[in-house]
């Protein structure tokens, strides 16, 4: 195994070799508790009040109860432990806690919620960082008083969230009973932040309209219909209308849609962070996760399991760090998948970020196999590298470890001992990541059968060997791509979200044909387009994470200009059925306005159609800079977005403007465009000097795959995004770590929405 060799435990009779494993295990906890704390600066007082609802009243809510938020708290909890929180300072409310491995808790009503919160504003005091945490279901009611909001919702519906009493719509009051809104979450935390606290604010809940369920067996979405709460469909229209008159201007350039508890970020002598679990006009998932298929998964709160992940990885210093990795998390679920917002002073630090460097794993023994003790909970993945020390010195390695599979807290390693060393089963040792590992496996649900059945062409295509990193589950497993056949046509139903026949949200599809090599070619075809936008986006995460050093050689501004709109021809099928303004190209226009970038207030703006970006980059470093900029599109397309010559920028040398034009409607084929979730990748290599062969990574632009010009010669980080993309080898993971050879990339992500 490796260079070295494994030893065979000692041997001994069961009690000694019982009070040795509780020394070692001792010692084990006692040097990691050293190594956690130590640089850690005094903070002052961490207080947190953790909100689970999950079991409703049947006669309000029916069926739709939640099984995740008790889980949520639970995560919340062990995780917070291990940042500094003592038991004494959170604040549990939810029901059925003990479910979960809590001790039991008052339940989470409208009154025990309200009061807590107010608890909270007398204990807190300067300096004091607080965190209120929300798992339940969301919903909304019209607003019958929007002059009295400090920020009237622009939509005249209030975001609500849902206590553990809740009743229905009370028409006389004109409010659902003991429902809790924003505004009055809001006007609690202001008092807090009046104290000179910061309050941290995650909602894992919804606050919109729409479906109630996601598309996957696995999935519900965290809301209540206003229907099911009984709201009178008429009071919503008036509601809707009364707004409709107060405020008909849209949204600003380069902003995203409110997430309805602004009023909590009103200006106040404290800080405020927020962090919601999507924009108030799409749904929040509950999942069984991890995903894939471990065995000890439970439902989980998305935003929740991706924040506790951020959490815990040891990587995480600002809110900013811990947001970042949440929109990381929730790359993997597609381009219809919830957007989290994120809001605040997100340079902060986060209550119980250690300034250790990064985090170090407990190594433990099952007889002879070493299992970390850290798992996908905690960002370790199948496939990730770690060093292994002694725990008295950590300047020089014993080796090297692979992780080989990871479950939700620990993970099974292979270790390679560096040559010469030794490494006994016995042994006290911790670990290090040092290269991260993306997942390159796409999981695809088999059509359910009463479609296959009528399909035998299909069914023998998908029994067939694939090139493809692609594994096949049964049709109602939880899946990252879902297969549905309708008349004579392959549909690729992407995770949680609705399978559409027409409309502008119709699912992607390719014509099955009628023979075998028709039925192959859509199959594959349609799965090798989704692995390789999925894994592009994959590995651009890891190296915007390995990259971070090598960022500031490169400076982005971008700009969002919204054109006037011209009239429409005759004919028009649609409202963005229309011509757009011309606009300069090669120079950023007098009326741009910046556009958030990522890392600044992690904003996803919604852009629409004829909306115009630019991007000056600028190189502010020592090498030569070769820049691909490839957009991916919510419809699984990629571009290049770059001149033909390629984009080399020299250091110091007059910035480069790229501009780009969102187009929803393509007007001379007379169809829409992909909508949803899309981004622009920056891929970034230095070169030692001007007589490089330039690094240009156009070729993994598709569906037009002939255009594959390649200037430069093989390396690594060319065969890390050529595994991940064309699916060679069927690599099920990518790690990036000596591959980048100090390439790095910058990555924008936006809504498209058709107008």
């Amino acid at each position: 195994m490796g260079h070295g060799a494994v030893g065979a435990p000692h041997s001994g009779g069961l009690r000694q070799q019982r009070e040795k494993a509780v020394r070692r295990g001792l010692l084990a906890i006692v040097l990691l508790a050293s190594l956690v704390t130590a640089g850690s600066p005094a903070l002052a007082k961490n207080r947190a009040l953790l909100i689970g609802v999950s079991d409703y009243p049947k006669e309000t809510v029916g069926d739709l109860q939640l099984a995740g938020p008790r889980n949520d708290v639970a995560l919340m909890v062990e995780s917070l432990r291990g940042t500094g929180f003592r038991d004494a300072d959170m604040t549990l409310l939810g029901d059925g806690l003990e479910k979960a491995g809590l001790p039991q808790a008052p339940a989470a009503t409208r009154e025990a919620i309200l009061k807590a919160l107010a608890r909270l504003a007398d204990d807190a005091a300067s300096g004091d960082q607080v965190l209120v945490f929300l798992s339940g279901h969301g919903s909304q009611q019209p607003d019958e008083t929007p002059e009295a909001k400090v920020n009237p919702s622009p939509d005249g519906l209030e975001r609500l969230f849902l206590p553990f009493d809740i009743g229905p719509w009370n028409d006389s009051v004109g409010r659902v009973e003991n429902a809790i809104t924003a505004e009055e979450i809001g006007a609690a935390i202001r008092l807090i932040r009046n104290k000179g606290a910061l309050v941290w604010l995650v909602v894992d809940a919804c606050h919109s309209g729409g479906l109630t369920r996601g598309t996957e067996p696995e999935s519900i979405a965290k809301k209540l219909d206003m229907d099911r709460l009984g709201i009178p469909r008429a009071r919503i229209e008036a509601a809707r209308a009364k707004a409709a008159t107060r405020n008909r201007s849209a949204a600003g350039p380069g902003t995203a849609r409110a997430s309805g508890f602004e009023s909590a970020a009103a200006p106040a002598s404290g800080g405020f962070v927020g962090f919601y679990a999507a924009h108030a006009d799409q749904v929040a998932l509950q999942r069984n996760l991890p995903r894939g298929f471990s065995a000890d998964k439970k439902p989980q709160g998305v935003l929740t399991y991706y924040l506790v992940q951020a959490m815990r990885s040891g990587r995480a210093s600002s809110f900013r760090d811990l947001a970042l990795h949440v929109m990381s998390g929730y790359e993997q679920w597609g381009a219809q998948a919830p957007v989290p917002q994120f809001r605040g002073d997100l340079g902060q630090r986060w209550p119980g970020a250690s300034e250790g460097g990064d985090r170090r794993f407990a190594v433990n023994w099952r007889g002879k196999e070493a299992v970390l003790g850290g798992g996908l909970l905690d960002d370790v993945t199948t496939g990730t590298r770690l060093d292994i020390f002694e725990p008295t010195d950590l300047a020089a390695p014993l080796g090297e470890a692979t992780v080989t599979e990871s479950r939700a807290h620990e993970a099974s390693l292979a270790l390679a001992p560096a040559s010469g060393r030794t490494i006994a089963p016995d042994q006290v040792l911790v670990a290090r990541v040092s290269q991260r590992a993306a997942s390159l496996t796409l999981s695809v649900a088999r059509p359910p059968e009463g479609e296959l059945s009528t399909t035998p062409l299909l069914s023998i295509a998908l029994g067939e060997e694939s090139d493809l990193p692609v594994t096949m589950v049964s049709a109602n497993a939880a899946a990252d791509i879902r297969l549905r056949i309708f008349d004579g046509r392959l549909y690729f139903v992407q995770e949680d979200a609705a399978f559409e026949i027409t409309g502008r949200a119709a699912t992607a599809s390719r014509t099955l044909g009628s023979d075998q090599a028709s039925a192959r070619r859509a199959l594959t075809e349609g799965l090798r387009t989704i692995v390789r936008a999925r894994n592009l986006l994959r590995v651009s995460e890891l190296m915007t994470q390995q990259g971070a050093r090598a960022k500031k050689d490169l400076a982005i501004k971008a700009f969002l200009v919204r054109p006037q709109i011209l009239p429409q021809a005759p004919g028009a099928l649609s409202a963005d059925d229309r011509a757009c303004e011309n606009l300069a190209r090669d120079r950023i226009p007098s009326n741009a306005e910046p556009l958030e970038r990522e890392g600044e207030s992690l904003a996803t703006p919604d852009l629409t159609h004829c909306d115009m970006l630019y991007f000056e980059l600028r190189n502010t470093g020592t090498s030569v800079l070769d820049i691909t900029p490839l957009y991916v599109d919510g419809g699984g397309g990629i571009a290049y977005m770059g001149p033909s010559e390629g984009m080399r920028i020299e250091p110091g040398a007059q910035p480069r403007v790229l501009s780009m034009r969102i187009v929803t409607w393509n007007t001379r084929r007379k169809t829409p465009e992909p909508i949803g979730l899309e981004r622009l990748i920056f891929i970034s290599v230095p070169q030692p000097a001007r007589e490089a062969l330039p690094a240009d990574f156009r070729y993994l632009a598709q569906p037009t795959l002939q255009q594959t010009t390649r200037g430069a010669a093989p390396s690594p980080l060319r065969n890390l995004l050529e595994s991940a993309t064309f699916g060679a080898g069927k690599a099920r993971s990518a790690s990036a770590g000596a591959e980048l050879g100090g390439a790095f990339a910058s990555l924008y992500r936006w809504r498209v929405v058709a107008p």
